[in-house]
């Protein structure tokens, strides 16, 4: 059916579209799964099932389920670019689904967003570089909010490819990927031309075996992925709070994996004295975030100590 919404339309940038795939809502035999925001839910049942959402019950409701889909775009530290879509609908407060643009030599794009959010994010894209010089596609892990739109990238970027670590690329992406993706070795780093970006493995962190994180050298942004995560609609950077934010969202959606290495491996982050902190989902930060990072950890380590106490 191509990319129409339920008028017939196309899926443009900023231009009211339904909230599902066009095939999907006039499928009766469509689950909550499968039409919950278009893919968009970073967490599917689970998010709904924490936040409360579930504005897709009935046929009725699905056909209803419309919102203007507009993606802004801030730069968080030199040629880097933070591209954002506000969902009002998940939450208390909405919530944010964050890309972020290296523009080099060799663009790089962290985060493809889900297949839904495409138009829109290429759309802002287009507006930085030639969406076909796009070089590099990478995620910080396998979900459908971090690489559901990772072939239709690969098909606008003819000279693009997916590049991630071993697990993830022996797991999943040499069968999801349409060309062959670049492995990475732990600490392996791309030059871009005039930015590096240092590939780290950290998995569980904040979920899945094939979880990893990118540090932009030259800036010293690290591109955090579901690290931080936070509710809300705020500033693309903040300096204040980041961890009392997080601390409310993971008691709300329990996303992240409490494992015996979860603290030491956010610490190891905190050694590299980054100066921004890019996250998927809500406000990047520069404040201090070594010291974010650190009670980040010193958070998890706790919920792991209380979730083994006794009852």
């Amino acid at each position: 059916m191509g990319n129409k919404g339920t008028d017939g339309g196309p899926l443009t940038h900023g231009v009211p579209i339904a909230s599902l795939a066009h095939d999907v809502l006039n499928d009766p035999e469509a689950t909550v799964r499968e039409v919950a925001l278009a893919g968009w839910v970073l967490h599917e049942d689970r998010v709904l099932q924490h936040a409360g959402v579930d504005p897709l019950s009935s046929p009725g409701n699905r056909r209803k389920a419309k919102m203007t889909m507009e993606t802004t775009t801030d730069e968080i530290a030199p040629d880097i670019f933070r591209m954002s879509t506000f969902v009002p609908e998940i939450g208390p407060t909405g919530f944010t689904f964050n890309q972020f643009l290296i523009r080099a030599d060799e663009p790089l794009l962290f985060h493809t967003g889900p297949r839904a959010m495409y138009p829109s994010i290429n759309a802002a894209v287009a507006k930085l570089i030639p969406v076909e010089a796009l070089r590099w596609i990478t995620f910080g892990h396998i979900e459908s909010d971090e690489c559901g739109s990772m072939n239709q990238w690969l098909e606008a970027a003819p000279q693009a490819a997916v590049a991630h670590g071993e697990v993830g690329c022996m797991v999943s992406l040499n069968d999801l990927a349409d060309r062959p993706p670049r492995v990475l070795q732990n600490k392996e780093v791309l030059d871009l031309g005039d930015k590096r970006v240092r590939h780290l493995d950290t998995p569980h962190v904040p979920h899945c075996w094939e979880a990893r994180l990118l540090f932009e050298e030259t800036t010293r942004t690290l591109l955090c992925g579901d690290l931080f995560t936070h509710l809300g609609k705020g500033p693309a950077l903040i300096s204040n709070d980041v961890v009392g934010p997080a601390e409310e969202a993971e008691s709300l959606f329990k996303a992240t994996c409490l494992t015996p290495t979860t603290g030491s491996t956010i610490r190891s982050l905190a050694n590299l004295e980054p100066a921004v902190l890019g996250l998927m989902h809500g406000s990047s930060f520069n404040g201090d975030c070594a010291q974010a990072l650190n009670d980040l950890a010193n958070m998890y380590d706790e919920m792991l100590a209380a979730a083994g106490s006794p009852t």
